[in-house]
């Protein structure tokens, strides 16, 4: 996965980037066809200090592209909310991804087999 970090108003140091880095390849393991993964960092103009930091992240696939914002007073603070937010949309994305394949499979090999097909062919002990 290809990893582009821009920030305006605020430059992260390393201990951040390997923190996004973390967040982002647990996203990974879930869905393996991510291909890049773009995170804007921004100094918000929010006078209260809850909402200083601004984080989005933009997850982009073969087909679609998955998108989380948060606004919060750490960059920490905001790339686990935002990566907590993106796991939810991986997992819906998956879940429609994979169920339509499914259907797609049965409609042309047929039914799905039952229970009693499954032990077709093998050895009786």
């Amino acid at each position: 996965m290809e990893l582009d970090v821009r920030s305006d108003g605020l430059t992260p140091n390393s201990s951040d980037l390997s923190h996004i880095q973390k967040k982002l390849n647990r996203l990974e393991k879930h869905l393996p066809a991510i291909s890049r993964a773009t995170v804007d960092i921004e100094r918000g103009s929010a006078r209260s200090p809850e909402n200083r930091v601004q984080v989005s992240i933009a997850l982009h696939t073969k087909n679609r592209v998955l998108r989380a914002r948060s606004n919060d007073a750490t960059l920490r603070t905001d790339v686990d909310s935002v990566a907590g937010a993106l796991d939810q949309q991986v997992r819906k994305f998956k879940g429609r991804v994979y169920m339509s394949e499914q259907a797609r499979k049965g409609q042309r090999g047929g039914a799905p087999p039952t229970p009693d097909d499954i032990g077709e062919g093998l050895p009786s002990i």
